[in-house]
């Protein structure tokens, strides 16, 4: 196999590849893991689309991809593999990023426009700042000039209790563009506006006038979200049901600012944020309980496999929890990863493997090609890639894994001691991550978290 790359037909194309025959051998016997390089790979064509600036340059680049995995084609042996595969998931990426781009295209406004009435239904209800300012995502009608585009809209003060997703209102706003990113590879609000299929941006001038109340059958997800938010906050009360209420379904809009700014001191700030731990969670709890249950009933125990269809009702279990909580992108994304990790519990295999997180990774990039620039997916694939890492390394296999025959000091000493080792290698790992996107990190993550993950 190491002499494919010898021979005269491809060492005229490639004179350089014979100095690297040494490493073939090295490369064939890690063929298995080549798999864990395909959403890399495929992430580095997406990040060609977005730092490519015009449609040519892309053009140009999906060509270089495609020739490359032609030129692997013409190839034989572990090359041709390899460059293939490469040409073709590159391509991939560009392929999947243009599509995607595409199918959100909606008309942008580019400058600003003077006070104005509009009409249009409501589709969400956000609160900002501790609840001091408050937000309505607008689908605004269509006119005789004008399509129907979606806008965001700020307000000065809390709307009208009759202003519901699927309402109808009129409301007077000032409209504006999404400014780019304030520094050179910044956070692009205009780039995330244009995916998020957000067409403009304004400011209210008085609250929004109800012209249709919202009807029981339409966006009922969303009302039961902004009901579910107000019920929790009613009934604990004060700045603690602002926390509770965020914990439970995700919004943050009422809880302080300064709770919110200490959270982030802390490394807290994703137990506000339904996503991977959230899923996890409910996941978590619903394979346990309807395990438990359908052991119980012994017609179905002795007919079905108990383990696969508890895999099932938490997979669904977690879907709804993450469409209650808003269908956010980290939601989402945590759902379609637990779905793998069930699945892969349901057939038996072990869940906490790279190649399941290389195929979970593999799958969001295909279907949100532009959630490889957020740090959500950033943070949350290296920090489940580390931990992973460390569980099957030695210093896990011989320190961390649990042993069925010790005391019970020495479990909670070891149980003690993977929360600790966890939450350094996470905080290491994804410490960069944070000062890339924020400019800032944890102070104390690492023992914060150990606190408050356990309770």
């Amino acid at each position: 196999m190491a002499s494919s790359l010898s021979d005269a037909p491809q060492k005229a194309f490639f004179p350089s590849l014979g100095r690297w025959d040494r490493l073939l051998p090295l490369m064939a016997a890690e063929q298995g893991r080549w798999i864990l390089f395909a959403p890399v790979l495929l992430g580095a064509g997406i990040a060609l689309w977005f730092l490519l600036p015009t449609v040519a340059d892309r053009q140009f680049a999906l060509a270089l991809a495609a020739a490359l995995a032609i030129a692997g084609l013409a190839m034989h042996g572990l090359a041709a593999r390899l460059l293939a595969g490469a040409g073709l998931l590159l391509a991939l990426g560009l392929v999947v990023a243009e599509v995607r781009s595409l199918s959100v295209a909606a008309p942008v406004l580019h400058h600003r426009l003077g006070a104005a009435a509009m009409t249009g239904e409501v589709l969400a209800v956000q609160a900002r700042a501790g609840g001091e300012r408050w937000r309505l995502l607008l689908r605004r009608d269509a006119s005789d000039i004008d399509p129907a585009v979606t806008l965001q809209i700020g307000l000065s003060e809390r709307p009208p209790g009759d202003v519901l997703p699927g309402a109808r209102v009129r409301v007077v706003a000032i409209l504006q563009p999404r400014a780019g990113p304030v520094l050179p590879g910044g956070h692009d609000m205009a780039r995330a506006a244009w995916f998020d299929g957000i067409s403009g941006f304004g400011r209210a001038i008085g609250p929004p006038a109800v012209l249709v109340p919202a009807p029981p059958e339409r966006l009922w997800l969303a009302r039961q979200r902004v009901m579910l938010t107000g019920f929790v906050q009613q009934r604990i009360g004060g700045d603690a049901g602002r926390m509770a209420a965020a914990l439970v379904t995700g919004d943050q809009g009422q809880v302080p600012p300064e709770r919110l700014e200490a959270m982030r001191t802390a490394g807290l700030a994703h137990l506000l944020s339904v996503s991977g731990f959230h899923i996890s969670v409910v996941a978590g709890g619903a394979l346990l309980l309807f395990r438990s249950l359908l052991a119980l009933w012994p017609w179905f125990a002795l007919r079905f496999s108990v383990r696969t269809a508890a895999a099932l009702l938490a997979g669904l279990a977690g879907t709804a929890y993450a469409l209650l909580a808003g269908a956010e992108v980290p939601a989402v994304r945590a759902a379609i990863t637990a779905w793998i990790v069930l699945l892969a519990l349901a057939a038996g295999r072990n869940p906490l493997s790279l190649r399941l997180i290389a195929f979970a990774a593999f799958a969001i990039l295909l279907l949100r090609p532009e959630a490889l620039l957020t740090p959500g997916f950033q943070l949350s694939f290296a920090a489940v890639t580390s931990l992973v890492l460390l569980s099957q390394s030695a210093v896990g296999e011989r320190f961390l894994r649990a042993d069925p025959e010790a005391g019970m000091l020495a479990r909670a000493g070891r149980y003690g001691l993977a929360l600790l080792a966890s939450g350094l290698v996470a905080e290491i790992v994804l410490a960069p991550i944070a000062m890339a996107h924020f400019g800032r990190t944890g102070v104390y993550g690492v023992f914060a978290n150990l606190l408050a993950i356990p309770l």
